[in-house]
């Protein structure tokens, strides 16, 4: 986007930053995602810098104003928070495109209420001038006058914010029991009527949210994640490490009496001669099984099958109607498999 604004200092034209206007002229191909980049865009650098200077002017001009210009203190501290509004306001610029109408009326509102300060303030100093010289009724009608110039800031502010948020502008005009409720009726300041009474019975403008709730509602917008369910047969490594297999020697083999698809091997695992019963009659004879090496569980608990002690279990795949024995060709017997 730099190389491209470098040729043009004074921008694609007004309106020309987005896609979808003025069709038959150059539009920016990269749209931006700022009001500021969009100032750029439509302006070029020229026109940027005219812009930032005219606000940091209009920012500069009203600080001096606050600071110069008006001696009441509730009335400074009144538009001086309106000002770091409208300051953060333009801040915000920077990164997105916040100034979009009505966005925009606030931050002018709040230069209008600046260069009008200086009024106020003057009114002000001139209802104090004009009071009963005593201590107490000076107190009071100071009070009333602050009260007073409070109320009907109150009133513009809301008024002001009617564009963007109707509800909380409605809730505070209510309160403040005024129906001067226009955009026109911010033309001048001091329309609110005196001795009018504010509401008995405020009501919240903000609910504090409860943070448990919030969360709660959080966590019901977001998707339900599937526990994923373990599987049975999974084993550790601890597990599996428990089962010793060890390479073995069939020196002998012969048919089970009593079965017709068992086998009892003798096999060589090094130290000794296990007797093994296997039912893999139906895959291999006596005659096969001899001088084949195998793995062997070496540390299965023994047991009895049909009659005949087991002490052990050869390693074999199998899949539908075909069956293989694990075997190796190389490795001498003892040795055990990791």
């Amino acid at each position: 986007m730099k190389e491209l604004m470098v040729r043009k200092p004074f921008g694609y034209g007004i309106g020309l930053s987005k896609a979808g206007n003025f069709q038959s002229k150059e539009q920016m191909p990269y749209p931006p995602d700022s009001w500021l980049i969009s100032v750029w865009v439509e302006t070029g650098i020229v026109g940027l810098i005219i812009y930032l200077s005219i606000h940091g002017i209009l920012f500069a001009w009203c600080s001096w104003i606050l600071m110069f210009k008006v001696r009441d203190k509730s009335l400074r501290g009144l538009i001086a928070a309106w000002l770091c509004m409208d300051a953060g306001f333009f801040i915000a610029t920077y990164v997105n495109d916040i100034m979009q109408y009505p966005n925009q009326l606030p931050v002018y509102i709040g230069f209008a209420l600046c260069f009008a300060a200086p009024h106020i303030d003057k009114r002000i100093r001139e209802e104090k001038e004009l009071s009963i010289p005593n201590k107490e009724t000076d107190k009071q009608e100071r009070l009333a006058t602050v009260l007073y110039n409070l109320i009907e800031a109150i009133r513009f502010a809301a008024i002001a914010l009617e564009p963007f948020m109707p509800s909380t502008s409605t809730k505070i005009l209510d309160q403040i029991h005024t129906d001067l409720r226009d955009f026109k009726d911010l033309s001048t300041f001091g329309l609110y009527p005196v001795g009018n009474k504010v509401t008995d019975k405020p009501q919240q403008l903000f609910a504090r949210l409860d943070p448990k709730e919030v969360e709660k509602k959080v966590e019901a917008l977001q998707p339900k994640k599937q526990e994923q369910k373990e599987d049975e047969n999974q084993i550790t490594i601890d597990d599996f490490a428990k089962i010793e297999l060890t390479v073995g020697t069939v020196e002998k083999c012969e048919k089970h009496p009593d079965a017709d698809k068992l086998l009892i091997s003798q096999i060589n695992i090094g130290k000794e001669v296990r007797q093994i019963v296997s039912g893999i009659a139906d895959f291999y004879s006596p005659e096969d099984m001899i001088g084949k090496k195998v793995i062997v569980v070496s540390n299965l608990k023994p047991a009895v099958l049909r009659g005949v002690e087991s002490q052990g279990m050869i390693l074999a795949g199998s899949k539908k109607k075909l069956l293989e024995l694990v075997s190796v060709e190389s490795l001498p017997n003892g040795t055990k498999i990791k």
